[in-house]
């Protein structure tokens, strides 16, 4: 899947995502322990779904979630952007 809520919603009760290397969503550093493949391989496909399936739950993705896409986080980020252009521009 692309960016979507299946992946957050996977990682929140700990899931290891398996994604497609050209995804654009591995650019952020909180992904790039995830399991990829290349979308035009299907014996790479199954062998990464294999592979999260066999490994343990990962609860700290849920604390990385929140740190990285919870309303207060985004909130604060836009809200430290909009003081740094008004600064810029008060000078």
């Amino acid at each position: 899947e692309t960016f979507g809520l299946s992946i957050l919603e996977g990682m929140t009760v700990g899931a290891t995502p398996v994604l497609s290397k050209t995804l654009p969503i591995l650019e952020y550093d909180l992904f790039k322990d995830c399991v990829t493949f290349s979308p035009w391989d299907t014996f790479e496909i199954r062998k990464a779904v294999f592979f999260a399936l066999s490994n343990k739950e990962r609860p700290d993705y849920r604390y990385l979630l929140q740190n990285n896409f919870s309303w207060r986080f985004i909130a604060e980020k836009h809200l430290n952007l909009y003081n740094e252009l008004l600064s810029k521009n008060l000078k």
